[in-house]
């Protein structure tokens, strides 16, 4: 077939080649062409025939891809476009420096070259976007700990109490990259990305499993004797909350009673089931005892030895401060922790 060609007489003049005319019309046999040669020719080719003129196909960065296609979910994604086959310039016609078959072949090679050039322009673009993402990544916290049947999973399935029992373990772990929402100009920059990504996730997912195992073997039996405690508290405290006056339960669940008041209501009925009726206002100042009188001695004593028998009650003497900062008298506190409260009472040492 014949093709005509553009011949680039300035370029043959420094050469010494004689080109005498600015156009040569040459006799080529596609089939003694290589594959990339006739991509080369097709590309340039008006008309089927003049390679004189600015070819069908442009510079890779002048061709205008779609910034976003959609997955199968409907979610918007980086376009992907092939650029291998798009990168033949848009410098101007095929020139052949030398009007000859070797020169189509070297203008050829010429431009196949730029080819590559351009492409490995734009894979080390790529790959420097997938590297700063990757790059950009840094260690993140998550959280295991137990769900609402007891058994440790990762933070996202915790069972969420007003209590801590529930996160009992922390799991460092790389952030996912994110690239910047930008065409990609090869599929290898593509595919590398995603290998991170799925790199990261499989690691992330790997230390959450260790963990996981690790706190089911040291973290796992005290944390479901906490949480079991918790629950248990939870409920004594909510039959405690029943035990109330129910003007002060309908005042407070209409938002006209304050948590300390329920406490103090909540306390003083701990304080009588503990047996402990005999109470005396509660003291505006009070400071550590450091002497009592004989009677005030023999009751403290004896309100120890009962409170040893007593789970989780506590006595202690103090001594009430008066206005003028003087000591008026010593009492006994008594706490007793229970439902989750720690409920406080002071008791008068004086007498028998």
């Amino acid at each position: 077939m014949k093709i005509l060609f553009a011949v680039d007489q300035r370029a043959a003049l420094l050469a010494g080649i004689d080109a005498p005319s600015s156009t040569i019309t040459l006799d080529i046999d596609p089939a003694k062409l290589g594959e990339d040669e006739r991509a080369v020719l097709a590309a340039v080719l008006v008309g089927g025939h003049d390679a004189t003129q600015v070819g069908i196909l442009a510079d890779p960065s002048a061709i205008k891809a779609p910034k976003y296609t959609l997955d199968k979910r409907g979610r918007a994604t980086p376009a992907v476009v092939d650029r291998t086959a798009l990168s033949f310039p848009a410098c101007g016609p095929l020139q052949l420096k030398r009007p000859s078959a070797e020169g189509m072949h070297e203008a050829i090679a010429e431009m196949l070259e730029w080819r590559r050039q351009a492409f490995a322009e734009l894979q080390a673009r790529d790959d420097k976007r997938v590297d700063d993402a990757i790059g950009r990544a840094s260690y993140t916290s998550s959280f295991v700990g137990l769900d609402e049947s007891g058994e440790v999973v990762p933070y996202a399935s915790i069972f969420r109490t007003d209590s801590d029992w529930s996160c009992i373990g922390r799991v460092h772990q790389h952030e996912v990259p994110t690239m910047p929402q930008a065409p990609y100009a090869t599929e290898a920059a593509k595919l590398r990305y995603e290998a991170a990504v799925r790199q990261v996730k499989a690691d992330n997912q790997r230390a959450t499993e260790e963990e996981i195992e690790r706190l089911k073997k040291y973290e796992y039996p005290e944390a479901i004797k906490k949480r079991d405690a918790n629950v248990a508290a939870a409920a004594e405290r909510a039959a405690l909350y029943r035990r109330l006056p129910k003007a002060l339960r309908d005042r407070h669940e209409a938002g006209f009673a304050a948590d300390d008041e329920v406490n103090e209501a909540l306390a003083d009925v701990i304080l009588k089931d503990a047996g402990y009726k005999d109470l005396q206002p509660r003291p505006t100042r009070v400071a550590a005892a450091t002497t009592m009188g004989d009677a005030e001695f023999k009751r403290f004593t004896a309100l120890q030895r009962a409170a040893a028998s007593a789970q989780g009650t506590h006595i202690e003497a103090v001594a009430v401060e008066g206005q003028n900062g003087r000591i008026s008298g010593v009492c006994a506190r008594v706490k007793i922790e229970r439902a989750g409260l720690v409920a406080t009472g002071y008791l008068s040492l004086a007498g028998g």
